[in-house]
């Protein structure tokens, strides 16, 4: 099976890989780096095989996209990151995240911003599972070949604007989250589970960090043109103008 390298979260990456899948989300990301990966994720195909016992509704690549991703964010803390359940979309060279289980409407949501604000001033950075990296000079969202069900990713880093956890309403509102528990509990509940007392003190300090230098919101929201209307003017702090 090929191994080959890339770059992605500003990491050097070495990665074995089984199928199409894999290999056409991770193109973009192709580099050529000398010495050795900051990350190397090599999984058994005896290993994807086994696990196709317990998700038959999974095809071999598929499980094989599945299982590198979550090797990839399983180290991306000795990296001082993290993998947040999200769909992020650019605009004014800020990445705004919205969060949510799936199904709930994260992508929705992002798509009302490239819809209001026109898709050449907006990209999705990541539609599924964009890296976070912490800085002393910022907080950065980066967009990695793992994207959930669609190809939508971008080989950038942009600094984060705003964490929103989204869920469904009959009507719009978003408030602030001034409550630290409350806030890393839905970070928790959207990012990369750890097992190891270790691994999960580091995630926590670094959503302490960003608790402290990223503004977070909860959005209950419709699907409506309102909707993206109240997220965005919080977030960017910006009047939309409507035709």
């Amino acid at each position: 099976m090929p191994i080959n390298k890339y770059r992605f979260a500003e990491l050097n990456v070495e990665m074995e890989t089984h199928g199409d899948l894999l290999d056409s989300r991770a193109e973009k990301y192709l580099y050529d780096f000398s010495g050795e990966p900051d990350i190397s994720i090599h999984v058994p195909v005896d290993f994807i095989k086994k696990q196709q016992k317990d998700y038959p509704y999974l095809t071999f690549e598929e499980l094989d996209y599945l299982i590198t991703g979550a090797g990839f964010y399983f180290k991306l803390s000795d990296f001082n990151g993290f993998m947040l359940h999200s769909s992020t979309v650019v605009y004014n060279n800020k990445a705004y995240m919205f969060s949510a289980p799936c199904g709930t409407g994260k992508s929705t949501h992002t798509s009302l911003w490239r819809k209001y604000l026109g898709e050449e001033n907006t990209y999705i950075l990541n539609d599924d599972k964009p890296a976070i990296r912490i800085f002393d000079d910022g907080i950065f969202a980066y967009g990695t070949p793992f994207s959930g069900k669609t190809s939508q990713s971008e080989n950038k880093k942009v600094e984060i604007g705003g964490i929103v956890f989204v869920e469904r309403a009959t009507s719009n509102s978003i408030a602030r989250i001034t409550n630290p528990i409350e806030a890393i509990g839905l970070l928790n509940w959207q990012s990369n589970y750890y097992s190891k007392k270790e691994r999960i003190s580091k995630k926590l300090t670094l959503f302490e960090e960003v608790i402290n230098r990223v503004p977070l919101y909860k959005l209950s929201c419709d699907i409506s043109q309102d909707a993206f209307i109240t997220s965005f003017e919080c977030l960017t702090g910006q009047k939309f103008q409507t035709n």
